[in-house]
């Protein structure tokens, strides 16, 4: 047990990110005077894929691995929709942005809107992200 441990733990720190989209929206206000923004915001995300593939490599017997597929295919089954990146605590998360946007921009005058999703992804949780950047007028 130590041994797998020892062995997974390097893949623990190996993490990198995944674009899953990119959207640019309409420049208005040419002539105006144009201040850049950002606005983050983010989530945790669970693999239960990978959790039950670890699940897998520290159990016992054959019957607790059919037990921990079994319960991978009903959460699998369970989630619904279209989706990037694993499945977030809060699926709301991303709409706290436009208030965001309105701190950052007063005016409402709002324009060349970039959103990027993407996900931080090391083993079993993830962080699921989502960057905005434009220019307020």
């Amino acid at each position: 047990m130590r041994k797998l441990i020892f062995l997974l733990f390097p893949l623990a720190l190996v993490c990198c990110t995944r674009l899953h989209s990119v959207q640019f929206g309409d420049n208005y206000y040419q002539g105006a005077k144009r201040v850049p923004f950002e606005v983050i915001v983010s989530e945790v995300g669970v693999s239960t894929d990978d959790a039950a593939e670890i699940a897998k490599l520290v159990a016992q017997d054959q019957k607790t691995k059919d037990t921990i597929e079994s319960i991978r295919v009903l959460l699998a089954m369970s989630q619904f929709g279209p989706k990037t990146g694993n499945p977030v605590l809060n699926d709301a998360f991303a709409d706290k942005a436009a208030g965001m946007i309105l701190e950052k921009c007063p005016s409402g005058r709002v324009t060349g809107l970039v959103s990027i999703r993407e996900t931080n992804k090391p083993p079993v949780i993830s962080g699921e992200i989502v960057r905005i950047k434009g220019y307020c007028n």
